[in-house]
């Protein structure tokens, strides 16, 4: 039963108020057919809507039955969990355009009443639904409609389904907005003895402006004018059916299966066109009390509401977002593209190449590097001058004190001739490191130390010069060295020889060639043996004869010590007797224009290149100013004579010691890092920034490359970064706004079906979550892509290595993932917000 009291309903508007419904009183029963009748704009409509609960109403109560735990209760008062079960359980509309869901064909649209529902003989359940779903589409004459689509069904064949929905739905109250009025007078008869049928077990309330349709078939019939109701007549036929025979003016006419009312008025019509009117044969049959059903499984027990299962919701959103396949697909590759450059803008910001370069060394097991470090400076003509320097006692004592542990050692190495049994013919220009015994590369044969005289050799020097392990060659550097150990390479792998012949090299290549394939390896201890066996030394930046800047940096000239040059005949002036005087060669005096007729001891300055004003920029250069502090003085000119001992300055020999230790300790080799095999590389690495230390290996530089070129552009990275999370808030957003527009009437028939808004806004969330999902796989399928493409481009011409300049960073692609999520979640909040606020007669009307 549903009692009405003083039911007020207002609509508001820019151009004032209208009174839709103007204080209503009325009650229906249990059961029973009323008709609200009145013209187009009376408020029938909306009184309609209020008792199905998708309106609301401003004042007065509408009282039901049996909601829930509930026994009586108002429906104004009802919460929105109390309205989704009453519009469940309670009521089932019939709407005057249908309302199916046309991305759905009959059987799903049928199916989703009985998913909203939950009863108590649940056993079977799929079973019970397939079998009512065909025995009511039989009922109302759509057998074997199952599988068709909505929209190749017929205005009539679409109501009927409309029909089955509430049929299956069995509500105790069905509320008709004009279902024949879109319909044909034959269908609309069938639609009618349907709805008349139904009464006899359900309340059908059924707005209708059809007065013959309306007193035909209603029990009660409730007229309404400008928002009230005017009369309330009770139309009752009673329970039969009458046929009879109208004879009138030697006419006759069978008339079969009227109602009393419809019987009436046809005999009235003869009355009124005949003279003589008189009836015969009347017979009468009873109205059937329901519709026949094929099924006892009809009735269900201790019905209550059920949430929406997340398979139906699913299948839903993939209804709803496959009407626009081709914006779907867009959405999914814009957002794809967006998420890959996200990733790409945030990993080169916050790139690593410590990271990267750590891989490398670490799957290269690598056990010399190169290193070097930078300096700069700024001339008097405000040019600046930068250079990278690889030895220096500068920068022998920086990686002592900061780069050194007990992982970690430092090398020396430098080009050098390399003789086989003194022949000159055979000969080779090798890379010589000077090297801790524990950081010797792995040996092919032979020992892993080497002692006096005595150095390791690469296996492709054994096989070019066809020496072996035992075999005593000479260096010109070292001496008569004996080779006690054959250092293993892959020159036959890497096809060396060929590369070679053809000239097929690259950066990476001759690099290896330096320092694996050309490699001699022996003890930092026969360094002593360099100082020994050499007594010339050619210095730079040693000419104290030069007071120009320019020329006194790119001259060279050689040093040696007195007592290392026999049979050295004096020109002019005396020997030097002090530390701090020298005689020069001749030709060096010719040069430097110092008169040797008419000689006299001259005292000179050198310049002192490790100024603070240089920066450290010269600090790969002895500076003789430091074993020369109070300046030098020649005293002497001395003959030139052909040995390979002479040189253009003789200094004593306490000077000259001091000088060559000081030259092949710090300033003739260049210096390498040694790790051990089991060495924290990134924290070497990191060590190395912190004290401007750099590697000088192909790889590596590429590496650094690379990460200096993410630093020149980090804060275009970080604006594209800031624009791509606003185009994904903006493109997901917009895709769910313009979803949840286009469906809304979709949305405003489920929730008038019962689908709780919770359920509906689950469906555009499941949306969500597929275009975030496949967008992610795609997104991070164009990450792999890039991230390989970068690596080919940077690595191009280093065919003889392989390494990442870039991978994919498993911790920022899953923090890109989780931004992508929550940016695009907090995107769809606004519209979902929007259609939370909505009311269900909001959103059936498209125009609202």
């Amino acid at each position: 039963m549903i009692r009405v009291e003083n039911l007020t309903k207002i609509y508001s508007s820019q151009s004032g108020s209208t009174i839709a419904s103007d204080n209503i009183n009325i009650s229906f029963k249990d059961n029973g057919f009323y008709v609200i009748l009145g013209k187009s704009g009376c408020g029938k409509t909306t009184l309609l809507n209020i008792l199905s609960g998708i309106d609301s109403y401003d004042d007065g109560h509408i009282y039901t039955d049996n909601i829930g735990a509930q026994t009586k209760c108002d429906i104004g008062e009802f919460n929105s969990k109390q309205l989704d079960e009453y519009r469940n359980l309670k009521v089932g509309i019939i709407f005057q355009s249908y309302n199916l869901i046309s991305e759905m064909n009959v059987y799903d649209n049928l199916r989703l009443v009985l998913e909203l529902q939950e009863w108590e003989n649940n056993d079977n359940r799929e079973q019970y639904i397939d079998e009512n779903i065909r025995n009511i589409l039989k009922t109302v004459g759509l057998g074997g409609y199952e599988k068709r689509k909505i929209s190749q069904l017929s205005g009539g064949e679409q109501q009927r389904v409309a029909i089955a929905r509430i049929l299956l739905k069995q509500p105790d109250i069905i509320l008709a907005d004009e279902p024949t009025g879109n319909l044909d007078i034959k269908t609309g008869t069938v639609i009618l003895d349907l709805l008349k049928k139904i009464s006899k077990d359900h309340l059908v309330i059924m707005v209708s402006h059809d007065r013959d349709s309306t007193f035909k078939y209603a029990d009660e019939v409730i007229c309404m004018e400008d928002g009230r109701v005017v009369d309330s007549i009770n139309n009752k036929t009673g329970e039969y059916l009458y046929s009879f025979v109208i004879n009138c003016d030697q006419k006759k006419e069978r008339v079969e299966n009227l109602s009393k009312h419809d019987m009436q008025k046809k005999i009235s019509e003869y009355v009124e066109e005949n003279e003589s009117v008189s009836i015969t044969d009347i017979t009468k049959k009873s109205i059937p009390d329901k519709i026949e059903t094929t099924t006892d499984e009809m009735v269900r027990n201790n019905t209550c509401t059920k949430k929406m299962r997340k398979k139906y919701s699913l299948h839903l959103s993939f209804s709803f977002l496959w009407q626009h396949k081709m914006r779907l697909f867009f959405t999914i590759v814009m957002l794809s593209f967006s998420m890959a450059l996200m990733f790409v803008a945030t990993y080169a910001g916050f790139y690593d190449k410590n990271e990267m370069i750590d891989k490398y060394l670490t799957e290269n097991k690598t056990i010399m590097i190169p290193a070097s470090t930078s300096s700069s400076y700024e001339d008097d003509f405000y040019e600046i001058h930068e250079d990278t320097y690889k030895k220096g006692k500068g920068f022998f004592e920086l990686l002592s004190n900061k780069m050194v542990d007990d992982k970690v050692a430092i090398g020396r190495y430098l080009k050098e001739q390399f003789v086989v049994n003194k022949s000159i013919d055979e000969y080779a220009d090798v890379t010589l490191f000077f090297l801790k015994d524990n950081c010797y590369p792995s040996l092919k044969s032979g020992n892993t130390t080497c002692g006096d005289s005595e150095i390791i050799i690469s296996d492709y020097i054994a096989h070019v010069l066809s020496v072996k392990e035992g075999d005593t060659v000479t260096c010109s550097l070292l001496g008569e060295c004996k080779i006690v150990g054959i250092a293993e390479t892959d020159y036959v792998k890497n096809r060396l020889a060929e590369k070679l012949l053809r000239e097929n090299t690259d950066e990476f290549f001759e690099y290896k060639c330096c320092m694996e394939y050309f490699a001699v390896y022996t003890s930092e201890k026969n360094l002593e043996s360099c100082i020994k066996n050499n007594k010339t030394i050619e210095m730079q930046a040693a000419n104290f004869t030069i007071k120009k800047r320019s020329e006194y940096f790119e001259n060279y000239v050689k040093y040696n010590g007195i007592s290392n040059i026999e049979g050295l005949k004096l020109l002019k002036g005396r020997m030097p007797i002090k530390d701090d005087e020298c005689v020069v060669s001749i030709e060096f005096a010719e040069e430097s224009r110092i008169s040797i007729d008419k000689f006299e001891e001259l005292s000179y300055n050198f310049q002192d290149i490790h100024d603070t004003n240089y920066n450290g920029y010269y600090s790969y250069l002895m500076n003789m100013s430091v074993l020369f502090e109070n300046g030098i003085k020649v005293v002497g000119i001395c003959e030139n004579n052909d040995s390979d001992d002479m040189a253009d300055i003789i200094i004593s020999d306490t000077i000259w010691d001091k000088l060559k230790n000081e030259y092949y300790n710090y300033y003739r080799c260049d210096y390498i890092i040694c790790p051990k095999p089991d060495t924290d590389f990134y924290n070497m690495l990191v060590k190395s920034d912190n004290n401007k230390v750099s590697y000088n290996e192909p790889a590596i530089e590429r590496i650094v490359d690379f990460d200096n070129t993410s630093k020149s552009i980090r804060p275009i990275l970080f604006l594209i970064l800031a624009l791509i999370v606003g185009i994904n808030v903006i493109m997901i957003g917009t895709f769910i706004n313009i979803s949840i527009n286009e469906n809304k009437q979709n949305i405003g028939i489920l929730r008038a079906l019962g689908v709780t808004m919770k359920d509906c806004i689950a469906i555009f969330d499941v949306e969500f979550i597929i275009i975030y999902v496949m967008s992610m796989l795609f997104g991070i399928g164009l990450v792999y892509i890039i991230n390989n493409r970068v690596n080919d481009l940077y690595i191009e011409g280093l065919s003889s290595v392989e390494f990442d300049i870039v991978n994919v960073n498993l911790k920022i692609l899953a923090t890109v993932i989780m931004i992508e999520l929550v940016v695009n979640r907090l995107s769809v909040k606004i519209p979902i917000s929007k259609l939370n606020r909505k009311k269900t007669i909001e959103c059936i009307r498209k125009n609202y």
